[in-house]
């Protein structure tokens, strides 16, 4: 008799990390050369900087200052966008020659656990019950964004950790508990501030639309403003409890990238209708990427399709 697995979560961990590694396995990853074909950032930046935190052990001081750093110099800015992680201390404790495959095991982790995240917001705003979520907590966990910047590892703790952020925000909107959200972000802001700065920007317009929709508990407008301040109040709370982090690595950052200025333009870099593309599968290329080509826009075709039908049906 074949055993059944019960648990939804680890159904959907089970799916997201084996469709993953199946998917390496099938390229010849990490099985041959292309183990060491890291692309972009991943192979100019990330493997050296995951290689540095063993220096953490042997001298802790090197998380605010490090003679690697050309002449000397702060590096406390370096840990807080890069390795902060808590999966870098896997890497902490492997020889140098065999991060490579320990990265691509660690990658279909963070996506299984991305997919795991969904499946639980999904579940517990009653949107969908037990599996009935699976296949929307894959689309995100297996998403083209993330395929997309996958090699970007660093970002996706981040991702991983959004729709539990939302989860606790719905706690907050509707239960005023302010605990969970406050502490969640802070520790967004910790894994990577970067990413942080957009989930951000997605969180004010959730509230917006959550607040500015018709929904009992948010009734009457006294609710609504009581709801938003809270969340505002609570974000700047998180925030600050995180200066320690992300005010030095602020002035860092104005010593160097943050003095870049491009000025402001509102034209058209590209023609629009050459983006029309973007919204099929497989259009992202590596040589655009290195390029600095066109804008890639990670949205499912078929989503574009349901949204259209979404408006046009009286029924919603």
């Amino acid at each position: 008799m074949k055993s059944k697995i019960k648990n939804p979560y680890m159904l959907t961990f089970i799916i997201t990390w084996l469709t993953v590694v199946s998917y390496f396995i099938m390229i010849g990853v990490p099985f041959s050369h292309k183990t060491t074909g890291l692309m972009v950032d991943l192979s100019g930046q990330y493997m050296d900087f995951f290689r540095s935190i063993t220096l953490f052990f042997t001298d802790p001081s090197s998380i605010f200052y490090s003679f690697s750093n050309g002449m000397g110099g702060d590096n406390f800015g370096l840990w807080a966008y890069y390795l902060f992680s808590p999966f870098n201390i896997i890497f902490s404790i492997l020889p140098t020659a065999v991060l490579p495959v320990a990265l691509i095991f660690v990658l279909p982790v963070k996506l299984a656990l991305a997919s795991v995240s969904m499946l639980l917001l999904l579940n517990k705003t009653k949107l969908t019950k037990n599996y009935e979520g699976i296949p929307f907590a894959l689309a995100y966990g297996l998403s083209t964004w993330i395929v997309a910047n996958n090699m970007n590892t660093i970002w996706l703790d981040a991702v991983a950790l959004m729709p539990v952020l939302i989860l606790s925000l719905e706690h907050l909107l509707i239960k005023k508990k302010i605990v969970p959200f406050a502490i969640l972000y802070a520790i967004s802001l910790i894994l990577n501030y970067y990413m942080t700065y957009m989930i951000t920007i997605f969180l004010v317009i959730y509230v917006l639309w959550r607040v500015l929709n018709n929904h009992k508990v948010l009734e009457p407008i006294k609710n609504k403003l009581k709801a938003f301040w809270l969340f505002v109040l609570t974000g700047i709370l998180s925030a600050g409890a995180t200066a320690m982090l992300i005010l030095p690595t602020v002035y860092q950052l104005s010593l160097g990238k943050a003095t870049h200025n491009t000025g402001i333009s509102f034209g058209f870099k590209f023609n629009m209708f050459d983006l029309i593309p973007k919204l099929l599968p497989g259009s992202m290329t590596i040589k655009e990427l290195q390029d600095y080509g066109h804008a890639n826009i990670y949205v499912p075709f078929l989503m574009l399709i349901l949204i259209f039908l979404f408006f046009i049906n009286k029924n919603i």
